[in-house]
């Protein structure tokens, strides 16, 4: 009611904010392709891309749990393998990763358990290098990868009528686009083998400059209510205990 002027309340002024409201804010549900998909060649883009946070590693500090590191330090471009293999990509081979605002290269993993046309990654493994108390050669810097690079904050296309872009975001929420992405994938081409041969993901950026007096996390993690006791015992004395 907003939208058409017939609210007593505050209302948009502008008339592009006015279409807006209108156009969704339906009382009744009802579907239109996202915003950003509307103003995306299907053609050129013809994957949708999406990520999610693993349960187990929420938060990008849970980087700094060595036992949840165990189990992911690293995330993989997860593709259907009928796709991958007709694209001429590996089962952990090496492809590049593109949107309509940008590019990474990115290890992809081959499975049936995904749409043919969705790829999909965890989000929060990647972290820069020096960040989060991890060593310089952490999988995390190494092969991690994040989406952000191909997502933009404004949609793509002109400025609208009065000069200003768009938000990338849902129309009603305001949530951020984070599943409404399109990209396309080709494999790394046999002149490019530079980061791939050293199993390094793009971008790649300058190592962050550790903190005044910051002290390096140790490479042994070890928690226990009291002192270690470390017994050493030949294989004659294990074998052979209560032999007589």
């Amino acid at each position: 009611m907003a939208g058409q002027g017939l609210y007593d309340g505050p209302q948009p002024t502008e008339e592009h904010h006015k279409e807006r409201l209108k156009t969704y804010f339906d009382p009744l549900p009802f579907y239109y392709p996202p915003l950003e998909q509307q103003r995306t060649d299907a053609k050129e883009y013809p994957f949708f891309a999406v990520n999610q946070r693993p349960m187990f590693m929420y938060h990008s500090w849970d980087s700094q749990n060595a036992w949840l590191r165990q189990i992911m330090s690293q995330n993989y471009l997860y593709m259907h393998r009928s796709k991958g293999e007709a694209l001429g990509i590996k089962d952990f081979g090496w492809a590049w990763v593109e949107s309509h605002n940008g590019r990474i290269r990115a290890q992809v993993k081959l499975m049936e358990g995904v749409n043919p046309e969705t790829v999909w990654t965890w989000n929060a493994i990647a972290k820069q290098q020096g960040t989060w108390g991890l060593s310089d050669d952490a999988n995390e810097s190494q092969q991690g990868f994040l989406m952000n690079h191909l997502i933009n904050e404004l949609l793509p296309g002109e400025a609208e009528a009065d000069g200003h872009r768009m938000t990338n975001s849902d129309p009603i929420t305001g949530q951020a686009a984070w599943y409404d992405l399109r990209v396309k994938i080709t494999p790394v081409g046999a002149d490019e083998t530079d980061l791939a041969e050293q199993n390094l993901t793009w971008p790649r950026f300058d190592k962050v400059k550790p903190l005044p007096n910051f002290t390096p996390a140790s490479k042994v993690s070890s928690y226990s209510s009291h002192p270690n006791i470390n017994i050493s015992r030949g294989w004659r004395d294990i074998f052979s205990r209560g032999a007589k």
